[in-house]
Parts: C-alpha cells; structure tokens; sequence
C-alpha cells in the first residue's frame, strides 16, 4: 500500500529530478517507509513512489520497479492477495521472479496477458506501467474503486497521476483551481462526487472503479470500463441453506486471503454485526489452523476498538461482548479532540473533499498507527450489499406497494428501534410515502446561488428495483465515497484497509441472490446473521439498530466548535460568498437556533457550507 505518482510532458519537454520528487513526496504520508522515482530516455516521462511496506520487506520491494526485461516500470499501490497462486501459475508459463512482491506479479500477468490480467486479480489496487518500447502508459482501479488514481489530461501537452487531488498543486504548468459548479453539487449531494469520475477541481479527474486507461504518444487518452458487477453475476443455489454454505466459505476464504502479510495486523471492532463477523472469522481461522501458512502476519491480529464515551455514538459495550465471547483481549482508542478547531481545519485542508459530516475516523487511524500496526481489516462494504441503512428500507417501503409494504416497515421501524408508539405514528408517515406523497430526501432549504447542480446517474441491472437500490449505493453513491473517505482517514497515516466484503467472487455472488436471502422476518442482512449463528453473541448477530462511526456533531458544535463557528458565520468572506448567500445562510441559522442549542438538522444543514468554506479558505 503506497502513494504513486507521474508525470508525461507529451510535448517532448524534460523533466527535472526535482519535479517528480516534489510531486512525489506530497504523498509521504501514504509511504512513510521509502521513496523512488524513474524518469524516462528522454526525460519526458517521470514515475514516483511512495513505500509503505507490507509484503517483501527488503530492498527487493522498492519501486518503481521494472520488469525482467527492462521494458517496463510500474508504480503501485494496493494489494494482490491472490498473488501466490498467479505466480505459481506464471511460473509454469515460465516467468522468473526476483522477488515475494505481488508487484512482480503484476508486471509478469501484464506481459503474459495484457489488460485482461485484470480479471486473473483478486485484491484492491491502482498502478501505471510504462513500456518505454512502445511510449504507452496503462494506468488501472481495481473492480470497485478502493484504492484511488486522479488525473490531469491536456492532449498534446500533460498528463499527471496521483493517489491524491493534493499533489496536483505541484504539477508545473497547471493550475489547481475549484470547480463551483461541483463544490455546489457537493454541498447538495456529498454523495454524488465519486462514481462520476469528478473532483472539486477543474480539469482534474478521477479514474472510475473497474476502469483503466491507455494513453499512447500522439493519440488520444482512452478510458475502458473493464468490469461491470452486472455481467458477472452467477446461478446461485435454490437452496437457501445451500446459499448460506456457499456465503459461508466464500467469505472465510475473503478472510483467509487478506492475512497475506508480513507485518502484524489489526482489526477494528465496532460491535456491529459486519467488523462482529469478520472478526469472528478470524478467530475461526486461527483457531482451526487454517489461515494462510505460505504468508502470515507475525502475530494473529488483535482487535481495535474506538472509544467515543459521553457522545451518542459510542458502541464500546457492544465490542467488548464480541472480545469477551472469544476471551480475548483488545486495544481500546480514545480519540483526543485538543485543539479541535485546528484539527479539523488541517484535515479538511488534506482531504481535499466535501464532506456531510466533519472527519474523525483518521484519528483511529492514527492512534492505530502509533502502536505499530500498518494493516487493519475492517466492515466496509456488507451495509451497502445487504441494505443495512435505513433509508435503504425506506426506499423499498416507496418502491414495493401492496403487501410487501407492511414487512418492510416493520424492517425499518426495528432498525431505528422505534417503541410502539414510535411504530404507530411513523407508520402514518410510511403511509404517506407508500402513496409517493414523501421524497426520500426531505426537501431541505438551500442558499447557493445559481450555480449549475450536477445530478448523479443511476444504474439498472436487474428488473426488480428493489434490487437496484443495492446495486446503486454500492457502486453510485454511498460505498465510493465511504471508500475514499477511508483511504484518505488511514492513509494519512500510513495505515492499510482491506476489506473482505469487498472481495469480487462475494459481491458476485451476493448481488446474483433473491432478495428474500437478504432481508426477510425484519432482518436486514439475513444471509450474513444466519451465517454467524453460534459465531457471535446472539445480541449481537441479531443487532439491527446502526450507528456508524460519524462525528458528535452536535456535541461538537455545542461545546469546543461553537466560537470557531460562530465566528465563521459571522466573518465577511463566508458572508459574501460567491457560492452562497451567506447573509440568508447565515439568518437562517440564527433564526432556527433562536439562542438555543445546536439539534442534529441544523448541525446537518450547515456543515457542508462550513466544510466547503474551510477548503476553499
């Protein structure tokens, strides 16, 4: 897991070693371990790297790397976990390896299969190779977009790459400026963003999730989609028990392969039921003696677990009956808040994003980082997969009509652990959506001024809508920009995530499943909860309530962030902004607080102008 970077002046002007240093080392934090860099022949092409160790410790790893030949470089970052296998396999096609590194591994599948060694990996990544024979350059994600790449195209002249919107300020020659049509529509909608291939930022793109380019001295940039989830779905069992094997083996293995590593490893525990069950797997891995014996952490990974006391989002209680089921120990993390205000500024500053919430998960990372783990496995994913929001469930309750209706409301209502009285008044609500009387979205006033609004697309792969609201917040929306939030949160402090949910032959096979094998009886998540039977305490498998780790916003705002709001609120720049009408923004809030305390709606309202001001300031 690292930083990468590059730079190709296509109209033939060198460049310096100094250039693709200090692009380079803008990502220090993502490889703290190493740098390197290759400039080509000519000097026109520049490759960067930034190390951060994982397989293959020695020197042997460095990169950029290039192949047996010495016709192609590679610069890396993510992880091929089924890379012991393709070597095996590459071996006997006669491929010799000088190193352990999965990296190798890329370089000979290029040679041996073109972009379509693509499909032959199992793992998250973004690399660039560069055949200096040719002067062509392959830059690919991996199915699902977990690891990122963003670039910079001017045909004739530059393309640069980076794993992050930060570096581009020092590309020479191009201009780092916002895009306020997309800072609008992030302000709106901060989940519209990354499945677009956009940024905040002009002529500054992201490669799509389970697409690649080439680009080609003298030709145009290509860009293919070469995955698409819908044209690999599979024929699942009719079985629902044979389903549940199924599941069961394909996410042990999910498990068993992202252990691969020569550094310890941790896990972060929620108590909830995904990070729940990952950890149990485990713990069933080790206990079994089954994990991966050709490549294993040093020690068997110890739980972490973020600990929020005095806020509404503190779910240690449930953690600690995960640890205490297995007699185990754990790391417990206490996020510091010192400083909150310049804390908050400085992350919003290295995001280089928008955000509905302010950032907090980087500080896990960071305590997760100074007790010397590089690798933490974590639940991202399974939510998304197995509509585990609530407004997932609303939207079914919209969408479903006659008597479906009921049993999804009942889903809903036992996710926001509604009483019954709670249960009788939201149903005359939920009556209301079922008659398309309600948006999903609650119409919220805004105070942007008339700044074009980017609307998301939406995708269909199956004819039963139901389904396609899975298909669509796992690939358009919500699990995109959790991903990016995740990486930039434990990057920035030289932490791997690897995410077992994510793994492709799972998503396959979870997205090829009737509906009725993922929520039935009030139960979201069915397939994984039936899994975990006797695998977990049962107040946990059967834990439906979600929090998620967000920040205490209202706390936040009501107690260290309340001066430095205040004082943004009332400061000339935010009032005279040309993105919103600062003034109304402003009485608005006043007006709904009226000498009160911050409540949740307000604090949701305002943080994304705040978020947006703090990064264009």
């Amino acid at each position: 897991m690292c930083g990468i970077s590059g730079i190709w002046r296509l109209n033939g002007m060198a460049i310096s070693p100094n250039e693709i240093i200090a692009f380079n080392d803008t990502l220090k934090h993502r490889g703290p371990d190493g740098s390197g860099t290759y400039l080509s022949t000519n000097n026109s092409l520049a490759l960067g790297h930034r190390r951060l160790s994982i397989i293959d410790l020695s020197e042997a790893g460095k990169q950029p790397m290039q192949d047996a030949d010495g016709k192609l470089q590679i610069t890396y970052n993510g992880e091929i976990y089924n890379f012991p296998e393709l070597r095996r396999e590459l071996k006997q096609k006669g491929h010799q390896f000088k190193t352990r590194t999965d990296t190798e591994v890329i370089l000979a599948a290029y040679k041996e299969w073109g972009t379509a060694c693509l499909n032959r990996f199992n793992g998250m990544w973004a690399f660039a190779i560069w055949d200096n024979e040719k002067q062509s350059l392959f830059a690919a994600r991996d199915r699902f977009g977990v690891k990122p790449l963003y670039y910079c195209y001017k045909p004739n002249e530059l393309f640069a790459f980076a794993s992050e919107t930060i570096a581009f300020a020092h590309v020479k020659g191009f201009d780092k400026l916002f895009d306020e049509a997309t800072v609008s529509s992030c302000i709106i909608d901060s989940f519209y963003l990354e499945a677009e291939g956009q940024t905040l930022f002009k002529e500054i793109y992201k490669l799509k999730g389970g697409h690649y380019l080439l680009l080609q001295k003298n030709e145009p940039l290509r860009l293919v989609q070469w995955w698409n989830t819908g044209d690999n779905l599979i024929r699942p069992a009719a079985n629902y028990k044979q389903q549940q094997q199924a599941f069961e083996e394909l996410f042990l293995d999910a498990c068993r392969i992202r252990l691969r590593s020569d550094v310890n490893i941790g896990l972060t525990l929620s108590g909830g039921l995904d990070s729940s069950s990952i950890y149990a797997a485990v713990q069933q891995l080790y206990s079994s003696h089954s994990n991966d014996e050709e490549i294993a952490p040093p020690k068997a990974p110890k739980a972490f677990i973020a600990c929020f006391p005095g806020t509404g989002m503190n779910e240690q209680h449930y953690a600690d009956q995960v640890i205490e089921y297995y007699h185990q120990t754990a790391e417990y993390i206490y996020p510091h808040n010192d400083d909150l205000p310049q804390q908050i500024q400085e992350e919003i500053k290295a995001e280089d994003f928008i955000y509905r919430t302010p950032p907090i998960a980087h500080t896990i990372y960071k305590a997760i980082s100074q007790l010397g783990i590089k690798v933490s496995l974590d639940g991202h994913g399974a939510d998304e997969l197995l509509y585990g929001y609530p407004w997932m469930i609303r939207d079914m309750m919209m969408q479903s009509g006659g008597l479906d209706f009921l049993g999804y409301y009942n889903t809903y209502a036992q996710m926001r652990q509604n009483s019954t009285q709670e249960w009788v008044n939201n149903l005359r609500e939920a009556t209301q959506i079922a008659k398309g009387f309600w948006a999903r979205n609650t119409k919220q006033q805004h105070f942007l001024q008339q700044l074009p609004i980017i609307k998301k697309h939406e995708v269909s792969y199956s004819s039963d809508p139901l389904q396609n609201i899975a298909y669509n917040c796992f690939h358009n929306s919500t699990l995109p920009t959790l991903l990016r939030n995740w990486d930039s949160a434990s990057m920035r402090h030289g932490v791997e995530i690897r995410i077992p949910f994510l793994d492709y032959r799972l998503v396959c096979m979870l997205f090829s499943l009737p509906l009725e094998s993922k929520i039935a009886h009030a139960f979201s998540k069915r397939i994984l909860r039936d899994s975990m039977k006797d695998k977990l305490p049962e107040s946990i498998r059967l834990r439906r309530y979600k929090i998620g780790i967000n920040a205490p916003m209202v706390e936040w705002f009501n107690g260290p962030l309340n001066n430095f709001i205040a004082d943004i609120i009332n400061s000339r720049n935010f009032l005279q902004s040309p993105l919103w009408d600062g003034k109304k923004l402003a009485a608005h809030i006043h007006n709904i607080n009226a000498g009160k305390k911050w409540q949740q709606r307000n604090c949701d309202l305002f943080w994304p102008y705040l978020n947006a001001y703090l990064l264009m300031h």
